[in-house]
């Protein structure tokens, strides 16, 4: 199920299954703002710097005239020289800037009660802003990463800065009008299309709509990263990357609406050799354009939620109230559920090695992705849980890739049994 963001107005069937989490009652002490994201736990230090890069074989689909080319926002994880006593870099550059264009209302709507802990300075990054990349143990190998409709990569920061401090180069787009806001230079702020989200909302089915007529948008950003991986390699641009990137070991990976997009690169270009869908289907499928698509020839890993019409034992049926929210009856709900089911198991059959995570735990859902779930915890108990979840899809996501660039046998995938009660992990093979 593609997702909406919390800016949306009513709900179209294909997306009416979604996890409904239920607050706890008592609240423990709140935690301390600048302890919330996790560190990364491999063993280089992290550099974060950011690329403005502008696709001039293409115009800006959301703007009027043909000298609008397409421009976006790359934000780099590395491993870095490390610094003893260098300050972390701010958790989101140019907040006050895109606080400001927004209004309080829409900056609110996206970051809820973490806003004064931002905006402050409080929320803690564990990167170096513009570190020199590590020279030892160069190339590395390079990620591609694409948010969820609406979000940014910089609240992927816990996932992100992992990947970074075991080995990988995570090139993190920031794809203009369909992010909440991204900053170009020399200032300029891009809003969320909200109008025209708004009159896709206003129709029948037209979110999900929306959302899958901006996947070839999303691909053709990501791949236009790929493009410029070895001119920044080459160091023809004065590029801190030269000679650090390993071009013949690239991944494709995204949360939601990044996922399908992730999905969708590997369709298309060969260059990538590993994809990885965060939560997103269409119809049950960990892509776009049913069985008939042309077929993803590289290893891929579905990670689903209860969002993503996962279904398991453990897997709570919703209740009569619930069903009443959704307008839809038990036998409706099991119907659509099951034909879901179905897809999603003969789509990953279909793919040579795929491999599905299944969260089963109905508070593990489409948002444990994100920051935001840290940083929003309301008391200790809720931020060592959403913590878990994101180790949990820390752990999943790096060995996956450490097994499909790598070569790496001894990985959290290889072992016998999930590496938590929480998830199971279902290999497909032809």
């Amino acid at each position: 199920m593609l997702a909406l963001r919390a800016r949306r107005t009513h709900w179209p069937l294909t997306l009416l299954l979604a996890t409904i989490t239920i607050a706890p009652e008592v609240r423990a002490q709140e935690p301390a703002a600048s302890d919330r994201i996790p560190a990364p736990t491999g063993p280089y230090a992290v550099g974060r710097t950011e690329l403005f890069v502008t696709d001039s074989s293409r115009t800006e689909p959301f703007q009027q005239g043909l000298d609008a080319y397409r421009k976006i926002a790359v934000f780099v994880w590395y491993p870095a020289e490390p610094r003893p006593g260098a300050h972390s870099a701010e958790y989101l550059p140019h907040f006050g800037a895109i606080a400001g264009a927004l209004g309080d209302s829409l900056t609110h709507g996206e970051f809820g009660s973490a806003v004064p802990a931002i905006a402050s300075g409080q929320v803690h990054s564990h990167s170096l802003a513009d570190a020199a990349v590590l020279r030892a143990h160069r190339p590395f190998p390079v990620l591609i990463f694409s948010h969820g409709f609406g979000e940014t990569s910089l609240t992927y920061t816990a996932q992100l800065e992992e990947l970074a401090s075991r080995g990988y180069i995570v090139f993190a787009i920031d794809h203009p009008f369909d992010s909440y806001a991204v900053w170009l230079p020399p200032g300029r702020v891009v809003r969320f299309a909200q109008a025209r989200w708004d009159s896709a909302l206003a129709l029948p089915g037209g979110a999900v709509a929306y959302q899958l007529a901006q996947v070839p948008l999303r691909t053709a950003d990501m791949r236009f990263v790929v493009d410029q991986l070895s001119r920044l390699n080459t160091g023809a641009s004065n590029s801190r990357f030269a000679g650090a990137l390993d071009v013949t070991r690239i991944g494709a990976f995204g949360h939601s609406l990044g996922g399908i997009a992730a999905a969708e690169v590997c369709r298309w270009d060969a260059r990538v050799r590993a994809c990885l869908n965060e939560d997103a289907d269409d119809q049950g499928r960990p892509w776009a354009g049913g069985m008939e698509a042309l077929p993803i020839k590289q290893p891929f890993l579905f990670f689903a939620t209860g969002h993503s019409i996962y279904v398991s034992p453990r897997t709570p049926l919703p209740t009569n109230t619930q069903l009443a929210g959704m307008h839809l009856s038990r036998g409706q709900y099991d119907s659509i559920v099951g034909l879901y089911q179905r897809n999603q198991d003969r789509a990953l059959q279909s793919l040579p090695g795929s491999i599905r995570i299944g969260a089963e735990h109905e508070d593990f859902t489409h948002r444990s992705f994100i920051d935001l779930r840290v940083l929003q915890a309301a008391d200790s108990s809720e931020l060592a849980t959403q913590r878990r979840y994101l180790g949990i899809i820390r752990k999943y996501v790096d060995a996956f890739f450490d097994q499909t660039l790598r070569g790496l046998a001894d990985t959290a995938l290889a072992r016998e049994g999930p590496a938590d009660s929480l998830v199971t992990v279902t290999h497909f093979r032809h």
